[in-house]
């Protein structure tokens, strides 16, 4: 009897230890779980946008920031009630981004078919024209893929003018870092054209101090949307909303002052 006493004592010692220790396991089970809900509903709010530095859409720093489209979108972010600042990045790190990380949006991005399923189109931001640049004493025809194929043509690593060259087999095609790279290859002879952008070359153009009478723009050959690109976790209402605020900003007169700001058509 005094044995069975013994091990009843023990059992209800037992007993008064494991109750207070499954509960605090339950309180730290729920907490965790409470803990997961916050960060997914925090990860969920974030937004980042990244970018490079393509004046006169895109400006790091120095005249002209943070450049026509840059504005257009902090615009968008405010009235989408998220207003973020752009982090600047080389292109070929920024455009990949999206791709690989959470709630991340990249400009300006040219919508092609080679990108067509990378991307979440949150927006369109503007329409660029593509063509092709020589120095003034070629007399090349500017106007014709056919024409331009067999030569040197320079264009941005990382563009999409490599796509649409590529697209059309252009066999001798020189990739340059940056534009500056592009265009000393163009004035020294070790490319024979360039194509780009209008917007963007013509910048360059000016901002690099060439003379504009030194050098010929052939006619648009070709041309992009140029969008705000999510990761694939944005939804269709992120979309709405983005489309929303655009459609707001252009009622307004904002998005034709920003652009008139930047001297862009």
């Amino acid at each position: 009897m005094a044995y069975a006493n013994q091990v009843e004592r023990l059992v209800l010692q037992r007993a008064t230890w494991y109750v207070p220790i499954r509960g605090l396991i339950r309180v730290a089970v729920a907490s965790l779980a409470i803990g997961s809900i916050v960060a997914q509903a925090a990860e969920t709010a974030t937004l980042r946008l990244v970018s490079a530095d393509f004046p006169p859409f895109t400006v790091e720093s120095g005249p002209g920031t943070p450049g026509a489209l840059s504005e257009v979108v902090e615009k968008l972010a405010d009235r989408i009630g998220m207003p973020v600042p752009i982090e600047f990045f080389p292109w070929q790190r920024a455009k990949i981004m999206p791709t690989k990380l959470h709630r991340v949006a990249v400009l300006p991005l040219t919508r092609i078919p080679e990108r067509e399923h990378d991307y979440v189109w949150l927006v369109e931001l503007y329409r660029q024209d593509y063509m092709f640049v020589s120095r003034g004493d070629r007399q090349l025809d500017l106007d014709s893929f056919d024409a331009m194929r067999p030569l040197r043509v320079g264009v941005m690593h990382g563009s999409a003018g490599v796509d649409m060259l590529q697209r059309r087999h252009f066999p001798h095609l020189v990739t340059g870092l940056t534009h500056q790279d592009l265009w000393r290859m163009l004035d020294t002879g070790l490319i024979d054209v360039i194509f780009g952008g209008r917007e963007v070359e013509t910048y360059r153009l000016r901002e690099l101090g060439y003379n504009p009478k030194q050098f010929r723009f052939g006619k648009s050959l070709d041309g992009g949307s140029i969008w705000l690109g999510g990761s694939s976790d944005f939804t269709a209402q992120d979309v709405a909303q983005w489309t929303h605020a655009m459609d707001e900003i252009k009622q307004d007169g904002t998005y034709a002052q920003i652009l008139m700001k930047y001297g862009i058509r």
